[in-house]
């Protein structure tokens, strides 16, 4: 059947290689196919190389296995990985506060001022199987009814130093050429702001997770634990003392 199939391609090709006097480079598994083409390539005296069989009988004498011959087969995989990549997919059509009428589906809504770490933990967590949504929380500016919507349970709201979030910002400001005389790293406007997100998270007893000094790992971990606790499994703090944990509320 491959053979067949592949016949046209298998004529011609030698033939075209034969006019521009081309080598032939090939790796293919179906033995029948493999050697028809060398044949072909022999009768119209152009020059090939099999890249394949020989890496294949080495590979089949140290693994101690016989390849199977079938081009085209796809790796399979398991239900584990189908539901990362729809946590994947899921928090990537979320992010930045995409349509709040599907964050009821969330596992987990991170809330937070801009760049302090909402999406780079929401894909992080996502790979290891939640569906993770985030919203950039703006002072003065109402987050959209779905917030207090949905279980709220599921939210988990972030902080950082404004000295640190000044230099975050100033980096993304210059990255988009951004004026100076902009607000949006200004680290007296970051101190109103951060001030504002405090408020808002003490108000509705959010959990509050300080992003400033441990890294995307130790944070998800964090994260983690929290969502083990509130589901009665074991607790697992993978944060060492050095690093920020998530308080019940804002002081």
């Amino acid at each position: 059947m491959a053979l067949r199939r592949a016949w046209p391609r298998m004529t011609a090709a030698p033939q075209e290689a034969a006019a521009v006097d081309a080598l032939i480079l090939f790796t293919l598994v179906d033995p029948g196919v493999n050697s028809a083409l060398v044949e072909k390539c022999r009768e119209a005296n152009v020059r090939q190389f099999d890249m394949w069989t020989k890496l294949l009988d080495v590979l089949e004498d140290y693994l101690d296995e016989r390849r199977a011959g079938r081009p085209g087969r796809k790796q399979r995989v398991d239900e584990q990985y189908d539901k990362m990549i729809e946590c994947i997919e899921f928090s990537r059509q979320e992010d930045d506060g995409v349509n709040p009428k599907r964050w009821h589906e969330a596992h987990l809504l991170l809330l937070g001022p801009s760049r302090s770490g909402k999406t780079p933990l929401s894909f992080y967590l996502a790979q290891r199987g939640y569906k993770v949504a985030n919203y950039p929380l703006v002072p003065g500016e109402s987050p959209p009814k779905e917030l207090m919507e949905i279980e709220q349970s599921k939210i988990v709201a972030l902080t950082i130093n404004p000295q640190r979030l000044s230099a975050i910002r100033s980096t993304r400001m210059k990255g988009l050429n951004m004026k100076a005389s902009s607000n949006y790293a200004a680290l007296s406007s970051l101190k109103k702001e951060l001030q504002w997100c405090h408020d808002l998270y003490r108000k509705h007893g959010w959990p509050v997770l300080d992003t400033t000094d441990a890294g995307i790992e130790e944070n998800a971990a964090e994260i983690m634990r929290l969502m083990d606790a509130r589901a009665g499994g074991p607790v697992k703090n993978a944060v060492t003392e050095s690093y920020g944990k998530i308080s019940p509320s804002c002081m």
